[in-house]
């Protein structure tokens, strides 16, 4: 699944689902998130208490990106825009942005 950027009340997001090379049973999915700023340029990637970066998981693409949109629609307000691929320009990485799940 292409990398993919979705608005919600309280920020933009990328949302990247790729299949979980970690677990060797087919049909495992991983979903990464970062919080987009300055134009989609800028990525913060989503972390948990411990510092550790927040991975979500999914029995499909369908079903892990779907756990993304209800995780981030509880944390960061409703959907607010349509699902639109990302394309970066000069990407940078910033800050981590800490999220209890």
């Amino acid at each position: 699944m292409q990398p993919t950027s979705i608005a919600f009340a309280h920020g933009a997001f990328l949302v990247e689902v790729e299949p979980d090379f970690r677990d060797t049973r087919p049909g495992k999915f991983v979903v990464h998130l970062s919080l987009l700023e300055q134009g989609g340029n800028l990525l913060r990637p989503l972390v948990g208490g411990d510092g550790g970066r927040l991975v979500l998981h999914g029995r499909s693409e369908p079903h892990a990106f779907s756990s993304a949109i209800r995780f981030l629609a509880k944390h960061f307000g409703a959907l607010v825009g349509p699902t639109e691929p990302w394309h970066p320009q000069d990407m940078e990485w910033g800050q981590p942005v800490v999220v209890e799940s």
